[in-house]
């Protein structure tokens, strides 16, 4: 099949870090490009490519040079929250509901060559808390509410579609740093960052949202490995 990427898409670079236990684990980088119609996202075993014109997702492996094909929309799972888990290995089952506050401050920082500014929600349970602050951009970069539809709403590690339900405009923010505090009732805190180190508006190589030649497709995901 015979693409043609328009000439100028959305790249970005986020890095990710998770901590807690007095433990900073490894930074993690996932790399993106994106337009109208494709993204292509590469973390660090897989590479993933959703096609909105044509209805197909791929996830595929560089180093064994194959590949899946999955429904581009699969059939929702149960969520199971962190905080659920790790009750329940306790011999306590409890899955924590929110209640978010969320608000605009006046703290201002520049991330990366960004002007941004902060935003801060505050998410309280019966048993556990939760507190995200969200460093956005004054003029979104790329185009961020296709950036958030697509790639913000499966990485962050909060619950991003509550805090649309109270604060709709965040849909329309492009955010260069978070960072997710989360309290459990009986585990110690543990905090996720994310944070841009990069974003612009560039040419992306070519044949890039396509799967390359020569690699073979497999049946599962648990194949792309074997």
């Amino acid at each position: 099949m015979i693409y043609s990427a328009a000439t100028a898409d959305d790249h970005i670079i986020f890095q990710r870090i998770r901590s807690g236990l007095g433990v900073r684990f490894p930074a993690r980088s996932t790399e993106i490009w994106m337009n109208e119609s494709s993204v292509w996202l590469k973390g660090s075993a897989y590479v993933t490519i959703e096609r909105y014109d044509l209805q197909k997702r791929w996830i595929v492996s560089p180093g064994k040079k194959r590949y899946v094909e999955v429904p581009l929309t699969p059939a929702p799972e149960k969520k199971i929250n962190n905080d659920s888990v790790a009750i329940q290995r306790a011999g306590w089952t409890y899955a924590p509901t929110y209640e978010w506050t969320v608000k605009e401050t006046d703290q201002e920082a520049v991330i990366g060559d960004q002007p941004c500014m902060l935003i801060v929600a505050e998410g309280d349970a019966d048993y556990s808390s939760e507190s995200v602050e969200l460093w956005v951009a004054k003029s979104a970069p790329v185009n961020a509410a296709l950036y958030n539809e697509r790639v913000t709403a499966g990485a962050v590690d909060f619950d991003w579609q509550d805090l649309l339900n109270v604060f709709p405009t965040l849909k329309n923010r492009f955010i260069m740093r978070f960072v997710d505090k989360r309290q459990p009732p009986i585990a110690p805190e543990t905090t996720y960052e994310t944070k841009i180190t990069k974003v612009e508006t560039a040419a992306p190589p070519p044949m890039i949202y396509e799967v390359p030649d020569g690699f073979q497709r497999v049946n599962s995901v648990q194949e792309l490995s074997n």
